[in-house]
């Protein structure tokens, strides 16, 4: 240690002027720490102790090892009493924060941990930045996705090189995320709000807390602001962030509201009217929990074979499970015959939960456990109850049955509408679609319109259609509804939706020369049509879109940059792009446009450098989505093109064939068979939620990989 370097106590003087005289002793103790021997360290802090007591950088330091040794109880022990004479020592509140996090978990430990974010951020930066994502971790357990995203964002701000890159990858993955509603995900850029001149001093207080983290603290200093600039929209829309950014969605979806009915420019109003509802939805009055419930096996074989006979349990493709998952099930709401295809959509069974049977670790005490998932209430409990009568002989229901854990929330809304459907096996790839079809088309134009909701007041969006008061509230629910969709993979159709609600479908975002397309929310990117710009903006866009995800927008970057011959300007290729969009249009049902895309594909592979695969990649793909409609004229054709100028080079080709056209029990359109080997019978059983274009298989079967699957 350099002498005339800061002394590590975290004192802020010199270390020649602090801690020199215990030098030799923190070197020791470093190097015990380097070599992953932290008690060796705290048997020779202890004794530093008993001569300097009151050292700032032994109590820290023992702190620190105690943490490390996962002793959070010690460590906060020792840094309290200390802490009450050197309240604003910076690496001590750092720790502190550190150590009640790890024992009390969040939010109990956040005054602890926005002391430590407003203390100790500039000084020991790294730590703050590594208590920052755990918080951050926390809030993703609990679906406040704001909050979570807002602590990765001030951990990438403080972090190391390499933390940053850790944290931008995380950033990234959660931006990219489409199973979170696409309006809580992104950048949302608090207003410029200047306020009175009187109040200039707080004002700056609250963004100087904001800075560090300490986003309650910053809402709170602008309370008397806000009532005294109670007509201000920007004041609520900041505080409304705030509050978001600190994990407190009830008062944070309060303020929002009130922003969007103060705002004049509708399009924030519903910016800010659409974050509302979305935290409303997540709020604990209407959300309900996905629960699991561990059950004990006495014998996993026995069990298998019972869950096998019982009629509304069906078995899924072992490579649908875990590595230590023996086998899982699907539970319908009714006795399916996995020989009638279903013909209708009410003669369509559900499916209500799942169970999975475990095997027993080789390095756990425990034995082999039936896991039961389902949404609490009715279906766990009818799932429950199924299982009981079938198989409660072999399972721990009449002993000690551990609680149900909390595996997932769900807003009420959304359980209210949309359905789980399970296709038995015989069922055709377009009678699958009809029913989708007729299913979303039902979500779209009669469901969901005539269904009460929370974010218009218990009104419809039919009732509130006729109140012209109600136009923000009633384009910021058609937002959230979107945004449903989309995490479903489906593209709403708006025209036919804002028909049917006798509105106009909302116009494109409009940018200007200042517009900096980074900072928009993802509610607003995804208005921005792509096909009104040019260059480097088109980029900016097409970059954010290709990672969101959002079908319908994904769909028309893709579209212009494919038309411009812009693709690698994008960091990818025209084929990934076709593929990407093939796939889009699949999960929302669109066939024909599909296929459009599999021909734009095949047109880009023909100037490939290794054109013979990627042609055969691209005909695989549309056979995939042509084998649908197995009475389609074109498919017999491409299969034979495939058997006979594809096969004839790959073998293993020609045994996939076969093997299909015996799962789909469609004639063979070649003239003889002569291959190597078979391969097992195929169900073609699946499930289906809204929007999904795919769906796990029937036990024993095969599924033939085509590129795209996923």
């Amino acid at each position: 240690m350099d002498p005339y370097d800061l002394c590590p106590c975290g004192s802020g003087k010199k270390l020649k002027f602090c801690c020199q005289s215990i030098l030799g002793e923190m070197e020791k103790v470093e190097r015990l720490q380097d070599n992953n021997q932290p008690r060796m360290a705290l048997q020779l802090l202890e004794s530093l102790g008993k001569s300097h007591p009151d050292n700032p950088w032994i109590v820290t330091r023992t702190a620190l090892c105690l943490i490390e040794d996962e002793r959070s109880d010690e460590a906060e022990a020792v840094l309290r009493p200390f802490l009450r004479e050197h309240r604003d020592h910076p690496l001590a509140n750092a720790l502190y924060g550190a150590a009640v996090l790890n024992r009390d978990g969040y939010p109990e430990a956040k005054r602890a941990v926005h002391r430590a974010f407003r203390l100790a951020a500039r000084h020991f930066p790294e730590i703050v930045a590594n208590l920052a994502m755990n918080v951050a971790a926390g809030y993703l357990d609990q679906a406040q996705y704001l909050a979570a995203r807002e602590h990765m964002v001030f951990a990438l701000r403080l972090g190391s090189e390499e933390q940053r890159k850790r944290v931008f990858s995380a950033l990234l993955e959660f931006d990219g995320d489409q199973s979170i509603p696409y309006p809580l995900r992104g950048p949302h850029k608090a207003p410029a709000y200047v306020g009175a001149e009187a109040d200039g001093e707080t004002i700056e207080k609250a963004r100087r807390l904001e800075l560090f983290g300490c986003w309650r603290e910053a809402a709170e200093r602008l309370e008397d602001v806000s009532n005294r600039d109670a007509e201000n929209p920007q004041i609520w829309h900041w505080v409304g962030l705030l509050r978001a950014w600190d994990g407190e969605d009830g008062a944070a979806a309060q303020a929002l509201h009130r922003a969007a009915g103060l705002y004049t420019d509708f399009e924030t109003a519903v910016e800010c009217e659409t974050l509302a509802q979305l935290l409303d939805q997540y709020s604990p009055e209407q959300t309900r929990y996905m629960r699991a419930q561990r059950h004990s096996v006495s014998s996993p074989s026995q069990l298998l074979t019972k869950l096998d006979a019982v009629g509304r349990c069906v078995r899924l493709n072992a490579a649908e499970a875990e590595e230590s998952t023996v086998a899982r099930y699907l539970i319908l709401d009714r006795e399916m015959d996995a020989e009638s295809p279903a013909l209708t959509r009410d003669e369509t069974p559900r499916h209500v939960a799942q169970a999975a049977v475990l095997d027993s670790p080789e390095s756990s005490d425990a034995g082999a456990m039936l896991i039961v998932s389902a949404l609490e209430g009715g279906p766990l409990e009818s799932a429950e109850k199924l299982l009981t009568e079938e198989v409660g002989n072999l399972l721990d229901v009449e002993g000690d049955v551990p609680p149900s854990v909390v595996t997932g929330i769900v807003p009420t809304e959304q359980i209210d509408l949309f359905q789980n459907y399970y296709f038995p096996p015989k069922t055709s790839g377009r009678k699958r679609t009809e029913i989708q079809q007729e299913e979303w088309d039902e979500i779209v134009l009669e469901r969901w319109p005539n269904m009460a909701l929370a974010g218009l007041g218990g009104r419809s969006p039919l009732e509130a259609a006729r109140d012209d008061s109600a136009r923000v509230a009633l384009t910021a629910a058609v937002t959230v509804f979107d945004a449903y969709c989309a995490v479903r993979g489906y593209i709403l159709p708006e025209a036919k939706l804002f028909e049917r609600l006798e509105m106009p479908v909302p116009q494109a975002f409009e940018l200007n020369a200042e517009t900096d397309l980074n900072e928009l929310s993802l509610t607003q990117l995804r208005r921005v049509d792509p096909a009104a710009l040019e260059g480097k903006r088109l980029e900016q866009v097409a970059h954010r879109a290709l990672l969101v995800r959002h079908p319908a927008h994904a769909l028309a970057v893709i579209r212009t940059v494919i038309d411009r011959g812009m693709a690698g300007r994008v960091r990818a290729d025209t084929e990934s792009l076709c593929a990407a969009a093939g796939e889009i249009c699949r999960a929302s049902l669109r066939s024909e446009e599909s296929l459009e895309w599999v021909e734009r594909g095949k047109s880009a592979a023909e100037g490939a450098e290794q054109r013979f695969e990627h042609v055969l990649q691209w005909k695989l793909r549309e056979m995939g989505y042509r084998l649908d409609d197995p009475e389609d004229p074109v498919l017999r054709d491409l299969l034979r093109e495939l058997w006979d100028r594809y096969g004839s080079k790959l073998p293993w080709l020609r045994e996939r064939l076969t093997a299909l056209v015996d799962q789909m029990e469609i004639d063979a359109p070649w003239e003889s068979v002569v291959v190597a080997g078979s391969m097992p019978d195929q169900g073609g059983a699946g499930v289906w939620s809204p929007g999904e274009a795919s769906q796990p298989a029937a036990e024993g079967e095969k599924k033939l990989w085509l590129p795209g699957d996923r």
